[in-house]
């Protein structure tokens, strides 16, 4: 799992490569692509982009229950 603090899948290449070598699977979480158009404090960011504790929680478990 890679949480990136910028745009999803910016560095998935990177690791991919660094990893072409070995089975795995990679889950890249970020921020989305869809501009939201509103402002708030960090952690209304990382909550509307699914990057707080809930969100990649509520994530990791649907790309663990999808092996």
């Amino acid at each position: 799992m890679l949480v990136e603090p910028y745009l999803a899948g910016t560095s998935s290449g990177v690791v991919s490569d660094a990893l072409r070598d070995l089975p795995h699977r990679l889950l890249s979480l970020g921020v989305v692509r869809t501009d939201l158009h509103r402002y708030g404090s960090p952690k209304d960011h990382a909550r509307w982009h699914g990057l707080d504790p809930a969100g990649v929680r509520q994530s990791i478990s649907a790309f663990v229950g999808s092996a």
